[in-house]
């Protein structure tokens, strides 16, 4: 379950999105947890493109906490991204810019709506995330969401 103070950026970040024309979703641990799953998110991580990246930094101008700067290439089948990074009531804010959208924002079918409270997010699903997890070697996480998946059905 998400502490209550995570919900507020979330919500924050939701309302300030909501009428652009920005793709965005949660992802990492942030996102599990969105979707049941019994972790703890100490950040939250979002995935956008390029474009829409710059349009965040506008948006969300006071609470820059670093500036836009490419990302690190560590893992050569990944797709070049840069990132930007916020602080928001407390909360570290890690926006994701894709240069190519090759990993989360490809296909609509990895996204899914996941009800928080009163308003839908956009969020990374489940089987994307294995995907993604595993072109990045986070085994650990890759075999968390399948046990999750199999004990739901």
């Amino acid at each position: 379950m998400l502490k209550q103070k995570f919900k507020k950026v979330i919500k924050l970040i939701y309302t300030k999105l909501r009428d652009k024309n920005i793709k965005w979703a949660i992802i990492g641990t942030t996102n599990l947890a969105l979707q049941g799953i019994k972790v703890k998110p100490k950040d939250l991580d979002i995935i956008t493109d390029v474009k829409s990246l710059r349009m965040i930094k506008n948006l969300f101008k006071d609470f820059v906490s670093e500036q836009i700067k490419k990302g690190p290439s560590s893992k050569e089948k990944l797709s070049k991204f840069y990132e930007l990074k916020l602080k928001i009531k407390g909360i570290d804010c890690h926006i994701i810019g894709e240069k190519n959208s090759e990993i989360y924002l490809n296909k609509i079918k990895n996204i899914v709506l996941i009800k928080l409270e009163n308003i839908k997010v956009p969020c990374l699903s489940l089987e994307s995330g294995i995907k993604a997890y595993s072109k990045m070697g986070q085994n650990h996480k890759v075999k968390l969401i399948k046990e999750f998946l199999k004990n739901r059905n």
